[in-house]
């Protein structure tokens, strides 16, 4: 095999013997990852041994480019040679990723209606919040030194429960879930160049609802409805939040934490009658409601791409 045989000229000291064989085996046979590394080195070595330092720091390039995470022993290998390798710093340009978590949204009432009260009262029922999830796939993109673009698109389910005063003896209960399909584009700022990585971000929300269905309950009586249509089908907020990454090799583990705010309001305007289900049956009306959310996310991506600089 040609990389035993350089081997063999390398420790003879027939470093241009070594030189010939090695960088054909390199560009041409089947080697493994491994393999390829071990014969690199040899052939940076054999190119330090001759002085021809710019040779040496291209086939160390090479190794990078193909391992950007690659570090030589420091108690094995050639002083010279890790020294060499020590003045590459593999930055990360691009990467994919995926996350899950769960969101609570925070209704905000800008005027109730009833069937059987005065508009306006604010006594007569409360909104819970409930959890609910989301998942998604992201992408990140150094923009800027330790600035990042990111983008994503997320399937988001938030629900909300609406207790009412009661009708004769038995409690009014609705719970809606509205499915949404995000697409939130922020700006990062990561803190630190170590292991664990601190940022905060901020962004836009684009939020299309894909479907939505309330359960209204009193007493034994139970009904699903379709509410899509009484929904406004486009929601753009405005977010900001904190996190941290923990990079492993080429992986990188995230948690953080959003606040949306969304504007305008989740019910569309001219439909509050249009569901005789609810109305009739239960005396039920929308009010005029937003609604934000806040989130808990937690994920991991992997690095697509490095830039290796040369300190």
């Amino acid at each position: 095999m040609n990389i035993k045989k350089a081997n063999a000229d390398f420790e003879q000291r027939n470093y241009d013997d070594a030189i010939s064989l090695l960088v054909p085996a390199i560009g041409h046979c089947p080697l493994t990852a491994e393999e390829k590394i071990q014969a690199s080195k040899l052939l940076i070595s054999s190119y330090l041994a001759i002085d021809n330092l710019e040779a040496a720091n291209k086939v160390a390039g090479d190794v990078m480019a193909q391992n950007p995470n690659y570090k030589p022993d420091a108690t094995k290998d050639d002083p010279k040679l890790y020294s060499l390798f020590s003045k590459y710093r593999p930055s990360p340009v691009l990467s994919v990723g995926i996350f899950w978590g769960v969101n609570m949204p925070s209704v905000r009432v800008i005027n109730t209606y009833s069937v059987l009260h005065s508009d306006g009262a604010t006594s007569l029922s409360s909104y819970l919040n409930k959890t609910s999830f989301q998942f998604g796939v992201k992408s990140e993109y150094r923009a800027y030194k330790e600035f990042w673009v990111d983008g994503a698109i997320q399937y988001r389910q938030t629900s909300y429960e609406h207790d009412l005063d009661s009708i004769g003896n038995s409690k009014l209960t609705y719970i809606e879930k509205l499915n949404y399909l995000d697409i939130p584009i922020s700006a990062k700022y990561y803190f630190f160049k170590k292991h664990l990585q601190p940022y905060v971000e901020a962004g836009f929300d684009f939020s299309f609802l894909t479907s939505s269905k309330s359960t209204t309950t009193l007493a034994s009586e139970q009904d699903d409805v379709d509410r899509t249509t009484l929904r406004n089908t486009f929601k753009m907020g405005y977010w900001g939040a904190i996190g941290c990454n923990y990079k492993y090799n080429s992986f990188l583990f995230f948690l953080d934490v959003r606040y949306i705010y969304f504007q305008g309001q989740v019910n569309k305007t001219g439909t509050r009658y249009s569901d005789p289900t609810n109305l009739w049956k239960y005396y039920y009306v929308d009010d005029d409601f937003g609604m934000n959310v806040i989130q808990i996310n937690i994920g991991t991506s992997y690095i697509l791409k490095y830039k290796n600089l040369n300190r």
